[in-house]
């Protein structure tokens, strides 16, 4: 049996010579959750492919720009719509940096995304449909809806998961 003297190694029990220890048995390793594994999976597959979604309106929006009279309010919305997918985007490939060097800061910057994202999506609908005249379409109501759903499936899961407590320890 392997003992050091802060106690024992590998889940072992330490044993006196009697065999009682008067504590409560130290579990194995492998009974605690840790690494990207499990439902963590999940996050780690929409962390990786956010930034590529996030950029992949960029190039329809910039020919939109080159399409509207400068000095416009939509020409400003456009352009304020491009700065936020890019900032969106950016923020995304440091989380998943984070998030894949195991940071001790990537569950709150991946709860920060989340949010971001909610906001970022409710925002630009809002404003559209108010002060641009907007239809407001069943693909915006599910964009908003997917997020929304997402954000309250994965920030209590970020928040409670033991898997996440004993992953990002770095």
């Amino acid at each position: 049996m392997a003992l050091t003297e802060s106690g024992p190694i590998d889940g072992e029990v330490a044993k006196e010579a009697d065999g009682k220890t008067g504590r409560e048995p130290i579990p194995p390793l492998s009974a605690t959750p840790r690494g990207i594994g499990g439902w963590l999976i999940f996050p780690a597959i929409g962390i990786v492919i956010s930034p590529m979604v996030s950029l992949a309106s960029v190039p329809e929006l910039v020919e939109i720009l080159n399409q509207l009279p400068s000095g416009t309010l939509i020409h400003g919305f456009v352009w304020a719509e491009v700065i936020v997918n890019t900032a969106l985007a950016v923020f995304a490939v440091k989380v998943a940096f984070d998030f894949f060097r195991l940071k001790r800061q990537a569950p709150s910057n991946y709860i920060a995304f989340m949010v971001a994202t909610v906001v970022a999506l409710a925002a630009d609908l809002f404003l559209a449909v108010q002060f641009l005249g907007v239809e407001f379409l069943p693909e915006d109501a599910r964009s908003i809806t997917r997020a929304l759903i997402a954000s309250v499936i994965w920030i209590p899961y970020f928040i409670r998961s033991k898997r996440v407590a004993n992953t990002f320890v770095r």
